[in-house]
């Protein structure tokens, strides 16, 4: 398997999501790919999540923290999922290799017995304390895999990425790393052992602070790990290995007859990933595109399927959108004031108030008198009550507006197509939708607007028969 468009490669990050590692069965797939491409002559590096639902169950046994009591349940819950695993993974043959296995994974989980027991005593969670208690999914995960590289004779080495300096920013929960650090501290740490014919299991999710604390990036954050660990050890490409094939034109299951993106450029992909798309952190592109380092899109559970490359330019498929994403959920915040768009002192304080809350902004569209915000319908009512505060001194009213989706549409060749958003609001008006809020501009390979939720199916389908037309057309 080529790493790149009609190009060889020899040295690999390959990704593996929570559903594909989710049970012995998936995990011994992981193995079994990963070992064909060293047979194969490549170098590669492995990332994997934690296991489908750990993450979640983690972030359960803290929100909010536990009492003593509910403590026991919570591990006990963790050691049956990784336990059963491991006694499913090794065979007969295998039994010293499953035995290490299991203890190690009962030293992680004595270990975060005892984090979770210091949060009930101290009745105190921080976002260091947090960040640490997640991190146990990825480093679980990755201790089963290592042992099951290491039984089949993979040679395989565990690395966790707290103590190998995936160097970040430090800001717990939502890391951005330090690029430059990290390849510099890679090729002490991790490159070694890819040139001497090791293979690395190193864990997703998280990397570390200047005080070697773990910090991690955020929900779907395995991905932009992934992504690091390619730019830290100069790969040829980035596999992202995943339980779909690839992205599509549309969400399959609102659009039936969606087809596979075969190529797409980093800029779509980010687009398509941000706005809801679900097959990739939106993050993801960022580090491999410094480097021009494809990435490519596979389905662990059909690995022979083609999957969607990205890089830097898609080449032309003839159409002028891609692919039709969608983000549901959310709410608009309608800021009145006079002159507020000529204030930009007044702009800055709303936008800052809205970061203060680490509160994502998924639009933002100004008039002379109204500044208006796109954001999650579960973030709206704390977004709202601390934008409440400018009322007496910047802002005359305040409007919220619940049940709204955001479609973005997506293409390469769209800032170069005049009369392309003329076609795009034509459709939606003949079909009967309102369009309650546009955002165009914020990127030159897509146009987004708002509409009311119950609109969204038939608003998509309309554009996805529009543009790409009917099954086999």
């Amino acid at each position: 398997m080529d790493a790149g468009p009609g190009v060889g490669r020899v040295r690999k990050v390959m990704k593996f999501g929570g559903t594909s590692v989710k049970d012995a069965e998936r995990m011994r797939r992981v193995v079994d790919l990963a070992l064909k491409e060293r047979a194969d002559g490549h170098e590669v590096a492995l990332v994997a999540s934690a296991v489908t639902g750990v993450t979640n169950a983690l972030v359960k046994m803290v929100t909010p923290p536990p009492q003593e009591g509910q403590v026991d349940g919570h591990i006990q819950a963790l050691e049956g999922v990784h336990l059963t695993i491991a006694r499913d993974l090794f065979g007969p043959e295998g039994e010293a290799h499953r035995a290490a296995a299991e203890e190690a994974v009962l030293r992680h989980l004595s270990r975060l017995r005892k984090v979770v027991q210091g949060i009930v005593y101290t009745e105190e969670l921080t976002p260091r304390t947090r960040d640490l208690v997640l991190s146990f999914g990825e480093r679980m995960s990755c201790t089963l895999l290592h042992h099951a590289f290491e039984a089949r004779g993979g040679n395989s080495v565990l690395l966790e990425s707290d103590q190998i300096g995936l160097m970040t920013d430090g800001k717990f929960g939502l890391a951005t790393p330090l690029l430059p650090q990290v390849e510099k501290n890679f090729r002490r740490t991790v490159v070694p052992h890819l040139e001497s014919g090791r293979l690395p299991v190193i864990t997703g999710f998280f990397g570390q602070d200047a005080q070697l604390h773990a910090v991690t990036f955020g929900r779907g954050g395995s991905d932009y790990a992934a992504a690091i660990v390619a730019y830290g050890v100069d790969a040829d490409a980035c596999e992202i290995w995943t339980d779909v094939d690839g992205f599509m034109t549309c969400d399959p299951r609102l659009i039936p007859e969606a087809e596979l993106i075969a190529e797409t450029s980093y800029e779509a992909a980010a687009e398509l990933a941000y706005f809801g798309a679900k097959v990739l952190h939106a993050r993801t592109v960022e580090p491999v595109e410094l480097k021009g380092i494809p990435i490519h899109i596979k389905n662990t559970y059909r690995p022979e399927a083609p999957g969607t490359w990205i890089v830097e330019e898609a080449k032309e498929t003839g159409r002028v959108m891609s692919a039709i994403a969608y983000k549901d959920r959310l709410a608009s915040l309608r800021l009145y004031g006079p002159g507020l768009s000529f204030a930009p002192e007044t702009f800055a304080r709303i936008v800052q108030t809205i970061a203060a809350l680490d509160i994502p902004l998924y639009a933002i569209s100004t008039s002379a008198s109204n500044v208006v915000l796109l954001v999650d319908s579960d973030e709206a009512q704390r977004a709202e009550a601390s934008l409440e505060s400018m009322r007496a001194d910047a802002i005359d009213r305040l409007y919220r507006s619940d049940n709204l989706a955001l479609i973005c549409c997506v293409g390469e060749r769209m800032a170069k197509t005049p009369g392309l958003a003329a076609r795009v609001f034509g459709v939606i008006g003949r079909e009967g939708v309102n369009l309650e809020m546009i955002s165009e501009g914020g990127s030159p390979v897509a146009v987004n607007f708002a509409v009311r939720q119950d609109s969204l199916a038939a608003a998509v389908r309309v554009l996805h028969r529009e543009f790409f037309g009917p099954p086999g057309a």
